[in-house]
């Protein structure tokens, strides 16, 4: 839908038709444009200060789990690990692990993604990849240590052949091209001085001398290719690993590569192969090991216990790593959160980086900084800032206003400037509508003709959000919005059963979206030892309305939530608890007491399965599977959840 003022012309008339500046994703791709520095700057700050710590910590520290989180998509996680990759020129390597559809989570996956990015990617000024960076400032590292302990002699100063060696490592070690005298020296010699350098490398990155040697070996021929294509080296490359596996196994026979390890072996040899590659890495530069775009393992909670033991294992094997996990919320509740050991969760969070939504100077200079990409003038700028009410839009959005959502509301006002001035604005989308009590034993959704009508005869009720209904904005991409609504529905059997998470996933984006709601997760203690537990809870005024984020099969869980309500004592709080199958699982959470505490809603099989529906709706969008916002998504889905959002906040 385009608005129009009169008064108000269209920035392409500003701009002389100029593109817009708006229209790609803030971090698709790493530019210096799409960097600005107070974008989520504590959070670069944090992770900055962890990599320095690491990196001048004992050798043979622990390496150290970083959580990098963000409530949803579209906080700048991608772009925080572009940034660490991009500065990686002096004290680390960053290495990228991504997993996609058709790549399963192991120790195979593992190594063949890191020692793949090694070798494709370029690293340093001169062009090389990462991997000949890598073996070249190790030679130059082990063999200026054979220098200092006089096990070979030098020709001229000894300081200056140390400082070369420091400083120029990349190009003395050029050996396919016998580009320098010590290089040259250095490959005559290279059989002569393999047990020195065997034994050095071996202390120094706690391998063994005989597959600190086979390293060595793979190294070397590796540089002396560099003549042949990429897809040649690589497959040397490749060849070469599976010799040391072999080596290491005891598996030749004259000479001969034999090809009989099993499934598990090869899984037991890429873990070994990959941990020391990480472990002589670590010789010359910090490895920084990230594992980002986890919307892939969204819900495989088998996929997540794998890669937390692959994660957990390397930061345990090679002292003085750096292992940073990038996921949202919703990734890291359903995948790992809930179903990792206590130990291991106490890790992974033990170092948190966490991004959060951006204040006004933030969002001005994010977007002063794309509207200067296309040269408009600072007057323009300003024009722009106001007119498109960037404060206001701020303001309703509270804590939740991501660089994502930036971009794409100063995207589609681009070409409408002045609209958000007559009421456009992703943000002002829907707040929960007045609130009445239902008389029904099972809630279930009403007639859509009659939705949007309060009960006759009931008079409402004291509501948790005092503020009348604001109705939803319709977008232009409203049908399809529930054309996908009524497909996922269509997708659930009539016999779908309630599940409390794919609840609370709903009232936790809706509660970061409605203008009226403040959503927050308090921590409560379990007792007895065990880890605290998080509960969401909707802040409205001076109401609140908490949920579980939990299956209710853990009922230890949903009693200590009880307990909680219990202790707070809050008349004007209580704890939604949602049934469908004859209040089994209620009777057991409720044997705690806490009835004053508890409101029971009860669903019909109808209610739940548009409520499930709308969840994953609201998930797809969140994760960016759909091409819509959330704020949008939300604003298309309203009014199919009126009867729920009625439901759930009227007073008990």
């Amino acid at each position: 839908m385009c608005f129009r003022r009169r008064a108000t012309p269209s920035l392409d008339v500003l701009t002389n038709g100029k593109r817009n500046p708006f229209l790609t994703d803030t971090y698709s791709e790493f530019t210096a444009a799409t960097t600005v520095p107070c974008v989520q700057g504590d959070a670069w700050g944090e992770l900055v200060q962890i990599v320095e710590d690491v990196s001048s910590s004992d050798p043979a520290a622990m390496g150290r789990l970083v959580l990098l989180s963000a409530p949803r998509a579209g906080y700048g996680k991608t772009h925080l690990l572009k940034r660490l990759e991009e500065g990686d020129r002096n004290e680390h390597f960053s290495i990228p692990v991504i997993f996609n559809f058709e790549r399963s989570v192991s120790w195979n996956a593992c190594a063949d993604q890191v020692l793949r990015y090694c070798h494709i990617t370029s690293g340093h000024a001169s062009g090389v990849s990462r991997l000949s960076e890598i073996a070249r400032r190790l030679f130059a590292n082990l063999n200026a240590d054979l220098l200092r302990r006089g096990l070979v002699q030098c020709e001229g100063d000894q300081e200056a052949i140390l400082r070369d060696l420091e400083l120029r490592a990349v190009e003395i070690y050029q050996l396919a091209e016998d580009s320098s005298s010590l290089g040259q020296w250095f490959l005559r010699n290279f059989e002569l001085l393999l047990p020195e350098l065997s034994e050095s490398l071996a202390v120094r990155a706690g391998l063994t001398v005989e597959s600190a040697g086979e390293w060595l070996r793979v190294l070397c021929a590796y540089e002396q290719g560099q003549n042949d294509s990429a897809a040649a080296r690589w497959q040397s490359l490749q060849w070469g690993i599976r010799q040391i596996s072999q080596t290491m196994q005891g598996g030749f026979a004259d000479g001969v590569q034999v090809l009989s390890v099993t499934a598990e072996g090869e899984q037991l040899s890429a873990k070994d192969r990959l941990v020391e590659f990480l472990r002589l890495t670590g010789v010359v530069k910090l490895p920084v090991i990230t594992v980002d775009e986890m919307d892939v393992l969204y819900r495989d909670i088998a996929a997540c216990l794998r890669l937390a033991d692959v994660l957990a294992q390397i930061a345990a094997k090679v002292s003085r790593s750096l292992v940073i996990l990038s996921a949202n919320d919703d990734v890291w509740d359903k995948g790992f959160r809930y179903h990792l050991p206590s130990a291991v969760v106490d890790r992974l969070t033990g170092s948190m980086v966490r991004l959060r939504g951006l204040a006004f100077n933030e969002v001005e200079a994010l977007v002063r900084s794309r509207l200067e990409e296309v040269d408009l003038s600072p007057s323009d700028i300003t024009r722009f800032v106001r007119t498109t009410d960037l404060a206001q839009w701020v303001e309703n959005g509270g804590a939740q206003i991501s660089p994502r959502a930036v971009i794409r509301y100063c995207a589609a006002r681009w070409d409408t400037f002045g609209a958000a001035e007559s009421g456009a604005g992703l943000m002002a989308a829907a707040a929960p509508p007045s609130l009445f009590p239902s008389g029904d034993p099972k809630l279930a959704p009403a007639p859509r003709a009659t939705q949007k009508r309060p009960a006759v005869g009931l008079a409402p009720l004291k509501p948790i959000v005092a503020s009348p209904a604001v109705e939803p904005q319709k977008s232009t991409g409203g049908d399809k919005l529930r054309a996908a609504f009524e497909a996922r529905l269509g997708e659930l059997s009539e016999t779908f059963e309630l599940d409390p998470v794919r609840i609370a996933s709903l009232l936790r984006i809706a509660g970061q979206q409605f203008p009226m709601v403040r959503y927050d997760e308090e921590s409560v203690s379990s007792g007895n030892g065990v880890p605290p537990s998080l509960v969401g809870v909707w802040h409205t005024g001076d109401s609140e309305l908490l949920f579980g984020l939990r299956p209710y099969s853990e009922i230890a869980y949903w009693k200590s939530l009880v307990r909680y309500m219990e202790s707070r004592g809050m008349s004007t709080s209580k704890l939604a608890v949602f049934d469908s199958t004859g209040r089994e699982h209620v009777s057991s959470i409720l044997a705690e007491g806490g009835e004053s505490h508890v409101d029971v809603v009860e669903l019909d099989h109808s209610a739940v399965r548009r409520l499930s529906a709308a969840s994953d709706l609201l998930d797809d969008a969140e994760r960016g599977v759909l091409d819509v916002p959330v704020p949008q998504a939300l604003a298309g889905i309203v009014d199919e959840l009126d009867f729920f959002w009625k439901r759930v906040t009227r007073s008990r």
